[in-house]
């Protein structure tokens, strides 16, 4: 009778491990599947983001030698000022200048794929590396675009203040050569340069939109600089999958 007894609890608990093993396997299983389905929404998110950054970097990189080329031609109206003539003779250079003192375009980030990631999770999963230069890149452009309507207030101020001393006007060449690259248009402009000179919300402002388009340069260096950074750790990570 105790043997029948012993045979019998020994049956059960034998039911009762394979019931165990299989609850155990089954519960791995899931917890494989999901960690496979976390890994592939996270690879999904990382193209999407890598995509946004390689747009963004093609962006930059086009938009910043137009950058300088206004820069220049303001800091060329600038000088020409303060020297009590246009510098030499480059009267193309310093029109550029009047033309495009108030042309800062905003550098809008890529925010689709990161502000996902972020909502949902997936970013906190990244590696230490990518999250600070990704959340760099995104935190410097935020400042940037914060100050954007700032940076932009002097160089317009200064474009109205020109209004009443200048004429605006078409023809067959450039507005200026292609060693500057400035517009695709041909627009030009009649002034005098000895009354544009003598007025000095004119002359004071030319100074400050020089600063203004110089700040603007640096930064989107700055962000071109932490964009391609950025995008090479997603690709670091992406690699390592």
């Amino acid at each position: 009778m105790r043997r029948l007894a012993w045979v019998h609890w020994k049956s059960l608990a034998m039911e009762l491990f394979v019931v165990f093993v299989g609850l155990v396997a089954a519960l791995q299983v899931d917890q494989w599947r999901e960690r496979r389905d976390l890994a592939e929404t996270e690879t999904v998110y990382l193209h999407r983001l890598s995509e946004d950054l390689q747009g963004y970097i093609a962006f930059l990189k086009t938009a910043i030698p137009m950058l300088e080329d206004h820069r220049r031609a303001v800091a060329h109206v600038n000088d020409s000022f303060v020297a009590g003539q246009i510098l030499n003779g480059d009267t193309a250079l310093f029109e550029s200048g009047l033309i495009f003192v108030a042309h800062l375009p905003s550098i809008s980030r890529p925010r689709p794929a990161y502000d996902e990631m972020v909502a949902s999770g997936v970013f906190a999963r990244l590696s230490p590396d990518l999250q600070s230069a990704v959340s760099e890149l995104y935190a410097t452009q935020t400042t940037v675009e914060s100050n954007f309507i700032w940076w932009r207030d002097q160089p317009i101020h200064v474009d109205e203040a020109l209004q009443p001393f200048v004429e605006y006007y078409s023809d067959g060449e450039r507005v200026a050569s292609t060693k500057y690259a400035l517009g695709t248009e041909n627009r030009r402009i009649r002034y005098d340069f000895d009354q544009l000179r003598s007025q000095p919300v004119i002359r004071n402002g030319f100074y400050w939109a020089e600063d203004t388009h110089s700040d603007w340069v640096e930064w989107s260096n700055r962000l071109l600089e932490l964009a391609e950074t950025a995008e090479a750790a997603v690709t670091r990570e992406l690699n390592g999958r």
